[in-house]
């Protein structure tokens, strides 16, 4: 049986999040935005590799959307987004298994 946090292949994977933050004063605004048909690339380390639909021309266009939860098709959690390549169409995204380990860490060991 597959691990429900391991993204396979044939996958689709998705996060929703804010991006290009400004202040209107004391208000922060920001945009909303749904990336989507998220393709799984490969494993770095204890980080996922994402592949966008397509090349990633603007960071900003995910500025913000760091910790947002990076899902399946079935809405279970993965990783959490993380970084993008500029001028590439990879997403990465911190794999939900490590995030476990270490909040399980924390807990442990009176951390939190």
């Amino acid at each position: 049986m597959i691990d429900a946090d391991t993204p396979t292949k044939e996958e689709r994977f998705g996060f929703y999040g804010k991006i290009r933050p400004r202040y209107e004063g004391m208000k922060l605004l920001m945009i909303s935005t749904f990336k989507h048909s998220l393709t799984f690339h490969r494993t770095k380390g204890h980080f996922y590799m994402f592949l966008a639909s397509e090349r990633i021309l603007d960071s900003k266009d995910y500025e913000g959307c760091s910790g947002a939860p990076i899902l399946d098709s079935q809405g279970r959690i993965v990783a959490l987004a993380c970084t993008v390549g500029t001028s590439s169409k990879i997403i990465y995204g911190f794999s939900i298994q490590e995030c476990k380990k270490l909040l399980d860490y924390a807990l442990k060991t009176g951390m939190l």
